[in-house]
């Protein structure tokens, strides 16, 4: 799962599908890969995404003014 946040958080791979980085974690299900995922860090892949990008956003602006 570690390595599943890795890549969702990586600059590289923002363009990569939900699907890709299940397949890159060593899942063969889309649909085992976000429950698992859920299960252990508490929102969705998809979710995790967005908030964690909105968090890079924030600190940069902050990081600027």
């Amino acid at each position: 799962m570690q390595h599943a946040q890795g890549l969702l958080l990586k600059d590289e791979a923002t363009h990569w599908s939900i699907l890709s980085i299940a397949m890159e974690s060593g899942f063969s299900s889309l649909a085992t890969f976000n429950r698992v995922f859920k299960s252990i860090v508490g929102v969705n892949p998809n979710e995790f995404r967005k908030q964690n990008n909105s968090l890079v956003e924030q600190k940069i602006i902050e990081l600027t003014d």
